[in-house]
Parts: C-alpha cells; sequence; structure tokens
C-alpha cells in the first residue's frame, strides 16, 4: 500500500487516479520516454516524482534536470498542471549520492518556486531524521517507506491537494439516495449501544456503538465504533479480520438492482481517532471490502487499504479522516450477496458515515472510477 493510497484516502479522493505510467528502477529518461502514455489519459494533475535512480554520477543528475524540464515543458503546453515532488533520504548513503540528492532537491525547490504550473510536495522534510537520513521506522530497506512512511507521504500530498482541489461527489449525502444500494448508508435509525439498523457485526458487543454529531460543517452524526486496545485482528491481504471490529452490511443480489457481471464500487467516510499505538504487529488498521456469497462460501472482491503480504508494520496511530473507496469489482457467477464491510482492527474509536455502494454498469458510469 503506497503513499497514493493514503492520499487519496485523506484527501477525500477529490483526484481520480487514472493511472501510473512509471515503474520501480527507471531513471528520468525513461519516464521521459513513455510522457505520451501520461498525455493519452488526458490528465488534468500529473504527480512527477522522478530521479532517485539518476543519483549514481554526476551526469545522470545533470540528466535528470534536462529531463524534468522537458517533461514540465510538455505538461504545460498540454494545460496540465504539475505536482512534483522532492526526493526522499536514503537510509545509509554511500559515496556522493548525498551530495547529488541535496543538489537536485534544492534545484527542485527552486524550480517550483519560478514555475506557475509547479506546485511543490517535499517529501524530503518529512521523511529526513536530524542527520538527513530515512526518519526511524519510516523505511523497510534503507530506500522504501514502509506503510508508517507511505502514510506520511500521503498525508502531506493529501494537505497539497486539498488546497488545491475542491471536492467531488464520493458518497452518497442523504438517505435513499436511489443511486446507493446501501440502504442505511447513514444509520439512521441505530442508537446509542446499539448495533446500526440493516447492518450486523460478528465480533463487537453492543456497547462498542454510539450515535455522535458531527462538527464538521456536515448535517448528521457518525456511527461510532469503539474497539478496546488490545484487540486482536488483520488487516491484511488475505482478507482475514481477526476477532475485533468488523460491520457488515448485505446487498441481495437479486438480477434488478444488482445482478451477476455488474461492476461495482464502495466507499465510506471517516473519522479515526486515538489508535492504539502499542497493538501488535499488523493489528492496527482501518479498511473496506466487498465480498461474494454465493450461500455457502465469500470470495474477496476489492478492498481499499491492505497490507502487503510480508509486513510486519502497522497502520499509523495518528488519528485522520477522509474517505475510504475499494477499486471496482465484479459481481462473479453464483453469487447471491454482496457484502459490504467495514473492519476496524486494533484499538481505537471509528466514526464513519455515509457508506456507499454504486453499481457503476446499471449507472452507465465509467468502470475505472476511484
Amino acid at each position: 500500500m503506497g503513499y497514493a493510497t493514503w492520499a487519496q484516502a485523506l484527501s477525500g479522493h477529490r483526484l481520480q487516479l487514472l493511472g501510473n505510467t512509471g515503474k520501480g528502477g527507471w531513471t528520468t529518461g525513461q519516464i521521459r520516454d513513455t510522457i505520451g502514455d501520461v498525455l493519452a489519459l488526458k490528465p488534468g494533475w500529473v504527480h512527477e516524482l522522478s530521479g532517485t535512480n539518476n543519483l549514481v554520477s554526476d551526469a545522470l543528475v545533470a540528466q535528470a534536470k534536462v529531463d524534468k524540464l522537458a517533461m514540465w515543458d510538455t505538461y504545460e503546453r498540454a494545460g496540465i498542471r504539475v505536482i512534483v515532488g522532492t526526493l526522499p533520504p536514503y537510509g545509509i548513503y554511500t559515496g556522493s549520492m548525498r551530495v547529488w540528492l541535496d543538489d537536485l532537491n534544492e534545484w527542485i525547490r527552486q524550480q517550483a518556486q519560478k514555475r506557475p504550473n509547479i506546485v511543490l510536495v517535499d517529501y524530503f522534510e518529512v521523511h529526513a531524521g536530524e542527520l538527513g537520513n530515512y526518519e526511524i521506522g519510516y523505511n523497510r530497506d534503507n530506500t522504501h517507506t514502509n506503510p508508517i512512511g507511505a502514510a506520511a507521504s500521503g498525508r502531506l500530498l493529501a494537505n497539497v491537494i486539498k488546497q488545491l482541489v475542491p471536492p467531488r461527489r464520493v458518497v452518497s449525502h442523504a438517505q435513499g439516495d436511489s443511486a446507493n444500494l446501501v440502504t442505511a448508508g447513514r444509520s439512521k435509525d441505530g442508537g446509542a449501544g446499539t448495533v446500526p439498523t440493516l447492518w450486523s457485526t460478528p465480533n463487537l458487543a453492543a456497547g462498542a456503538f454510539s450515535r455522535i454529531a458531527r462538527t464538521d460543517g456536515v448535517n448528521g452524526r457518525w456511527q461510532s465504533i469503539t474497539v478496546a486496545n488490545g484487540s486482536n485482528g488483520s488487516n491484511g491481504s488475505n482478507g482475514s479480520n481477526g476477532s475485533n471490529g468488523t460491520i457488515q452490511h448485505n446487498i441481495a443480489v437479486n438480477g434488478t438492482t444488482l445482478s451477476v457481471g455488474d461492476v461495482v464500487i464502495s466507499a465510506i467516510e471517516f473519522d479515526i481517532s486515538n489508535p492504539d499505538p502499542a497493538a501488535a504487529a499488523k493489528t492496527q488498521g482501518f479498511s473496506t471490502r466487498l465480498q461474494a456469497y454465493n450461500g455457502s462460501t465469500t470470495t474477496d472482491l476489492a478492498q481499499s487499504m491492505c497490507f502487503a503480504p510480508t509486513s510486519t508494520d502497522n497502520f499509523p496511530s495518528w488519528s485522520r479522516s477522509g474517505i475510504l473507496v475499494t477499486p471496482p469489482a465484479t459481481i462473479p457467477a453464483g453469487t447471491t450477496t454482496l457484502l459490504f464491510q467495514v473492519l476496524c482492527n486494533g484499538g481505537g474509536t471509528y466514526n464513519v458515515d455515509r457508506a456507499t455502494v454504486r453499481n457503476l454498469t446499471k449507472l452507465g458510469l465509467p468502470t475505472n472510477l476511484g
């Protein structure tokens, strides 16, 4: 799970992600050679982050500047605005790497001040410790971020996006929205100490639920879910949700509002406070998931956030808010019920509202929304 996923969630999906045209290990020249793939997507914004693989010689660092200028000029002529990032630090520097990194990053900062179509996101400032190396706990191999580091990058990028891009309608606002397959998306009839109406939970006591007023300018109330610290759970890519924090809404595959072969997408608004800072490895996280049920077994279709299979890290323990959106998913043959699950793993208070599942096929919407 990378920084782009975090940026999308924490910015409320203000931008629709069209694609990632770069590849790990590429130099700026290789990225520049594929700029036609970017233009073909017809984006309004591009996030340009390149140059780490040029930090091997003076010549390649100089070439990075030439390539970046050429890419930025191309985007400007196409009317595309650019969010450019500084390069993050390394855990360990060898040779002249630190000199090259500092030189390229300072050049990027100066260019961002000169060019009106460029907005700067300074990842180095977020990740570097006092000595200029990766802050302890932010990387997994001295080069790449772990979930905590990715979340820090995503939070920074989200803050920039929220200053530049107005919100777009991702979740259903009101109960009774005919385009929303979740009939209790705002848990309107749930009371304090009771499981929300038309939702179920396999592992939470009724006392874990309450309804609290929203104070963020949105009318209505949060459905608040409290999970005790020390609870065991997993938010992993294998779909396991452990023994805590799951609520679920069932949607019938009835052949009318939802049919086999339809493409669906889900979203929910969240506000999390006080996640357990001492949770056991791979037990602290928050996610949503779509599953298909065929009368006897369930199949995972899509999940909004998950750990990498080899990860032993937790999600960050800082409070946060935003919108989670699952990738589009196709209803497989034999499905009788679509399960929309909210996974609150690890201790903390999880406020959710405006749960939404849309049938993109029935609505005639593009099936690559995200």
